[in-house]
């Protein structure tokens, strides 16, 4: 079986995905949309312009398209079961996908309509204010249900792990941009499991990619202003 996976550093659901993958020690080749975000390259591959798309190749021929990373999640631990991604448990495992969907509908949801607004000068504060609160309520959510031990569903890693992972990172690393404090402040729940993931080699491994991710693709912003800015005065 060949795996490929289109794919970018710092999206948080394709990172999940990439996190998956690093759990089974299932090889992957890991690629970029071509020609960047929103090319007609990129959208021959993903009409929808998201990552990530994983091909799965069986044989000559048989290729099969997977999209949307909840979906993938589900196939890597289905296709590779060891170690196993899920909790042995039905009430565990339902918990798990619960704290999965609390992270994309209560937390990343928001996080998402606040990207567009990172320049101050053209920034919508009501938007930037409302996604804000938005993802408080998540993270209230969140402290109300993560365990006061282990991961996220149990002391194994889990796909619940794979999901908060890369969100944890973003928000914390965007909330300055935006203002915000950190929602780990207050919550002391929230800050243990934070603490505690990044104990995980795996979880540490994400952390750094998406950090340099996010690092290379700031500079390489910062630059593209610097050379406008001068073509402009010219």
């Amino acid at each position: 079986m060949q795996l490929r996976m289109l794919n970018t550093g710092s999206s948080p659901y394709a990172t999940r995905c990439r996190m998956a993958f690093y759990a089974k020690g299932t090889a992957v080749d890991l690629f970029p949309p071509p020609d960047g975000l929103g090319s007609p390259a990129y959208k021959a591959l993903h009409p929808f312009v998201k990552v990530p798309t994983l091909w799965i190749s069986t044989g000559p021929g048989q290729i099969a398209v997977l999209q949307e990373s909840l979906a993938i999640l589900e196939w890597i631990d289905d296709a590779f079961p060891d170690p196993p991604l899920k909790p042995a448990d039905p009430l565990t495992r339902a918990r798990m996908r619960m704290l999965m969907q609390i992270a994309d509908q209560s937390i990343m949801s928001w996080l998402m309509t606040m990207f567009p607004h990172r320049d101050l000068k053209s920034r919508d504060a009501r938007v930037v204010e409302r996604g804000l609160a938005g993802i408080a309520d998540g993270f209230d959510r969140l402290e109300h249900h993560l365990p006061d031990s282990g991961l996220a569903a149990g002391d194994s890693m889990t796909l619940a792990d794979c999901v908060l992972m890369p969100i944890f990172y973003l928000v914390l690393d965007f909330m300055p941009h935006f203002g915000g404090d950190s929602p780990l402040a207050s919550r002391n729940k929230c800050a243990g499991y934070w603490q505690r993931l990044l104990l995980n080699p795996l979880a540490s491994r994400i952390h750094g990619e998406m950090a340099a991710h996010l690092a290379a693709a700031r500079a390489a912003r910062f630059a593209r202003e610097a050379a406008e800015r001068d073509a402009a005065s010219r």
